[in-house]
């Protein structure tokens, strides 16, 4: 299967394996107005699905149960309440912790209303998102053992210059960046005003320290990370998992983390 319909088949079966009270039922009835959907990552390529479900409890006694009852592999990220017009509604997130090749998010939400009776009615979505391949030209060759990390100013004056060549160094710099997966297409991100004392990092690999870098990566102050390949763009690296690959860098240049001013 491609990317996208590893995606579609996730979402379904994670609404398969959804964890719900016992004694809930499949809904034949029409969705309550309140339950409008799912809220959306700022993310493209995502895929959804849902299932609606009856529970003979009152909605709030269903969302504190959901709220300590996360499915295996999942953890809870959200909760919330709210009103429409005085109506009450409540919202549970659970996203799975580790996720497949090529899948940017799975999220499993719950949103739980009352029905005339006073029973829950909860509407499960299931939220995927994918991203394409990592292409293999885009991953670090086993020869290239050496790692060249320069600090670039905001106007592209070179700073802080570091030839790594010991392997203990540069092999979990090698690992986390090979590790590090297609960033998904129209990421929003919030990000900290750049000043004229912003720095970005760039990290070649190479064969020898004299070898002009085949692979070079970019760290910014927020967003993904750039990549070329023999100079020309390579799809950028999602910054969801890149803080191994950060860290490992900034320890390069002396520091415990990450700082771009």
């Amino acid at each position: 299967m491609n990317p996208k319909q590893t995606a579609t088949a996730l979402g379904h079966r994670l609404l398969d394996e959804a964890v719900l009270p016992v004694g809930a039922l499949p809904s034949r009835a029409p969705t309550p107005r309140l339950l409008k959907g799912p809220s959306i990552p700022g993310i493209g390529n995502l895929e959804f699905a849902h299932r609606l479900w009856d529970v003979a409890e009152d909605p709030r006694t269903v969302y504190r149960w959901l709220q300590v009852h996360a499915g295996r592999g999942f953890k809870q990220v959200e909760t919330d309440t709210g009103t429409d017009n005085g109506v009450p509604s409540w919202g549970v997130e659970d996203d799975l912790v580790v996720n497949p090749p090529n899948i940017t998010t799975a999220e499993l939400q719950f949103h739980i209303v009352g029905d005339a009776s006073g029973h829950a009615v909860v509407r499960v979505d299931t939220v995927v998102g994918w991203a394409e391949p990592r292409p293999s030209g885009e991953l670090v060759p086993v020869n290239d053992r050496v790692v060249i990390v320069t600090v670039v100013h905001i106007r592209g004056a070179l700073g802080k210059r570091v030839v790594v060549t010991d392997q203990s160094v540069v092999q979990p710099i090698v690992r986390a960046f090979n590790q590090l997966r297609v960033s998904p297409p129209g990421g929003i991100h919030g990000c900290p005003l750049i000043g004229p004392h912003t720095v970005s990092y760039q990290i070649g690999f190479t064969t020898s320290p004299t070898a002009t870098p085949r692979i070079v990566a970019t760290i910014v102050k927020c967003g993904n990370v750039g990549v070329t390949v023999s100079g020309r763009a390579a799809p950028a690296l999602g910054d969801s998992v890149n803080a191994a690959f950060a860290d490992s860098v900034a320890h390069v240049l002396g520091l415990s983390e990450p700082h771009f001013g």
